[in-house]
């Protein structure tokens, strides 16, 4: 006589159901990163910082915003005032920039984002001379300017900053890391960091 040997059916239905949680959860969490949306007044050019608890924490290539993200943040500050979109955040732009390649590892953004960025978010860019007359021309005439800065007062390594106007021999600066130094500047001490910069506009 033959033994029947019975079947064990295996618990699939609540693996499974853990597995699909699972994936809803990293779901949930990796659009709720994209879906952010700004809370700023755009009227201004609004001053997003890369500390900010809304996305200091997310990746930014090998690193983070809060450490490496001064590009994204201060393209997020120029695009979302220029097209009056709060949906255009240092997440989402550095995401655009990481899935373009333009995040380079152990040394933060390439040059090449700001012109690429532009064309994505429909806006107009030029290059500027690191000089007082370009940079001058474009504040004039309502441009947004992001300067890239070597080390000096803004930076220890490289930064980027945003230029918002210039009055009484002054820049007025958005620096994306920092409150205290988001004032007017000395033209000249910002102008001898300068790398280089471009200008924005619709």
């Amino acid at each position: 006589m033959v033994k029947k040997v019975k079947k064990r059916s295996f618990p699939f239905a609540p693996f499974a159901l853990l597995f699909l949680l699972a994936g809803l959860g990293i779901g949930l969490l990796v659009r709720g990163s994209q879906t952010v949306l700004l809370e700023e007044d755009l009227r201004a050019i609004p001053h997003l910082l890369q500390f900010d608890e809304r996305w200091k924490d997310e990746r930014y290539g090998t690193s983070d915003i809060k450490t490496a993200g001064c590009a994204p943040t201060c393209l997020a500050m120029v695009f979302s005032f220029l097209k009056q979109d709060p949906a255009i955040t240092p997440v989402s732009v550095a995401r655009f920039s990481e899935s373009n390649g333009h995040y380079v590892d152990g040394v933060g953004t390439s040059h090449s984002l700001f012109e690429d960025a532009a064309s994505h978010f429909h806006v107009s860019m030029e290059g500027l001379f690191p000089v007082e007359p370009s940079i001058d021309e474009a504040l004039r005439s309502g441009k947004p300017v992001i300067a890239s800065m070597v080390p000096g007062h803004f930076t220890q390594t490289g930064h980027f900053i945003v230029l918002t106007g210039e009055q009484n021999g002054q820049y007025s600066v958005l620096d994306p890391n920092s409150n205290e130094r988001s004032t007017g500047w000395d033209k000249q001490i910002v102008l001898d960091e300068m790398m280089t910069a471009w200008g924005f506009e619709n």
